[in-house]
């Protein structure tokens, strides 16, 4: 499954609604992106149609139905007269997000970028994220979020990439520098090629537990050289039990 980032609505062109806006209504919001009658939705009752430059489910005239699928796209045009396309476009979205997801997550014992990809097009992306990694090690799991996620991401200069990241690990301790399969990590990560999906969001939280004390102090000072505001190191261990 593939994922674009959402549009930015001030960004796009201002469109006049044709006829009779309040023949429309929002019914239920599918994208992050909001669903303003006039702003990002609207309707023409002489030609029984709808836009939406967001995604969701929408009252049109008489008729209930989806629009704003497939995801990816600025602007959709739907028509409210016969919505069997949109309905059926909703149904194989659905189900590919589906087939996605179980195939990536039967892998996931050592999670890839394909993993997180796959997550994002469907229920990751949120305009606030706080991400928990239990078992930080050397702190790519981390820096994969950051990387997806940080509005810095394409202009930081010490994890941009995994293989950046190893670079400020090796700065830190001269032994990773003659063994860098220590720094590595235990899923090679630092081999890992970027991303190919980056969604910004506003802000990013990021608290990484990592019990082994001198894997801690590393992480500590690794994330404090690199800058990043909202990622906190804890040296502690988790339970799912009370």
């Amino acid at each position: 499954a593939s994922s674009t980032a959402l549009p930015d609505v001030t960004a796009l062109p201002a469109i006049e609604l044709a006829a009779h806006p309040k023949a429309c209504a929002l019914i239920e919001q599918a994208s992050e992106v909001p669903c303003i009658l006039g702003t990002t939705f609207g309707c023409d009752d002489q030609s029984q149609t709808m836009w939406a430059k967001c995604r969701g489910r929408f009252q049109c005239g008489s008729i209930n139905m989806a629009c704003g699928y497939p995801p990816g796209k600025s602007f959709y045009n739907c028509t409210c007269a016969s919505n069997s396309l949109g309905e059926s476009q909703l149904e194989m979205h659905t189900h590919s997000r589906c087939a996605a997801e179980r195939r990536a997550m039967r892998s996931s014992h050592c999670p890839s970028h394909a993993w997180l990809d796959e997550r994002i097009a469907t229920s990751l992306y949120k305009r606030h994220m706080t991400f928990v990694n239990v078992g930080a090690n050397k702190g790519y799991r981390v820096v994969e979020f950051l990387q997806h996620f940080h509005a810095q991401a394409e202009t930081a200069s010490r994890w941009e990439s995994n293989r950046q990241w190893l670079a400020t690990l090796q700065q830190l301790d001269d032994r990773y520098i003659h063994h860098p399969r220590l720094a590595c990590g235990v899923c090679n990560d630092c081999n890992e090629a970027p991303p190919s999906v980056h969604m910004h969001a506003s802000a990013v939280e990021v608290h990484a537990f990592e019990m082994d004390r001198c894997s801690h102090a590393l992480l500590a000072k690794a994330f404090s050289r690199a800058g990043v505001a909202g990622v906190t190191v804890h040296q502690a261990a988790m339970t799912n039990q009370n």
